[in-house]
């Protein structure tokens, strides 16, 4: 939204509470987002959920 508003840049650094995660839109292209990566949460679905995702 901010590139559409002429608010950003393309290319935009966001600075987190995990680091920081660099966004790539090129024009006429997908969204490339990297950066640091870590395990915040494990769980289980339960199957009845996971059913109706269906």
């Amino acid at each position: 939204a901010g590139v559409r508003r002429g608010l950003l840049e393309r290319r935009v650094r966001v600075i987190l509470d995990g680091g920081a995660l660099d966004i790539d839109w090129p024009e006429g292209g997908g969204v490339r987002m990297s950066g640091p990566v870590a395990t915040v949460f494990e769980g289980t679905l339960a199957p009845a959920f996971l059913a109706g995702l269906a």
